[in-house]
């Protein structure tokens, strides 16, 4: 019954730096276990009982910031107030990022979309300083577009959000 909770945990561990190795994996799992008795490892308890959150924060942070995407709000409360981005409707758009690397300061972000009936209108946007393993949010700098009136209901727009901190693009 061991191995869904220590394939979950790597999965955690691999999730915060995809750079370790099998081999640092193992050596942090061991290190971090608390020892069941009888005293070192054993074949009955191994090198004891997984402790998740040690063993994560065990983990070395990546040297450089990484974000990851975890989702965005529309606020279209100018237009019909349903939370999408409607056709002839002028919305801003807030995102939140997650920081799976290093600290990074400073961060901004350029959205972007190739869709023909959307029409930037504030494609900059700012999420100060997001610490490891923080969320960011770009709420008081938020995006805005506007969608095209004739726009077919229901169409998709794809967007990128192009980020920099520290000096450099991520």
């Amino acid at each position: 019954m061991a191995t869904p909770h220590n394939a979950g945990l790597i999965a955690l561990m691999l999730s915060k730096n995809p750079n370790i190795t099998p081999a640092e994996i193992d050596s942090i799992l061991e290190t971090t276990a608390l020892e069941l008795p009888p005293a070192n490892k054993d074949n009955d308890h191994g090198a004891g009982r997984i402790q998740a959150l040690d063993a994560v924060n065990a983990v070395p942070a990546l040297p450089t910031p990484n974000f990851v995407y975890v989702g965005n709000f529309v606020d279209d409360a100018a237009g019909n107030g349903n939370g999408l981005a409607d056709p002839g409707e002028t919305v801003t758009m807030v995102d939140t990022i997650k920081n799976l690397g290093a600290n990074a300061t400073g961060v901004t972000g350029v959205l972007r979309t190739t869709n023909p009936n959307v029409t930037l209108l504030d494609s900059t946007g700012a999420f100060g300083d997001i610490a490891t393993l923080a969320v960011g949010y770009n709420d008081p700098d938020r995006f805005s577009f506007s969608v095209a009136p004739a726009t077919p209901p229901g169409s998709i727009a794809n967007f990128q959000v192009e980020l920099t901190a520290n000096g450099g693009s991520f």
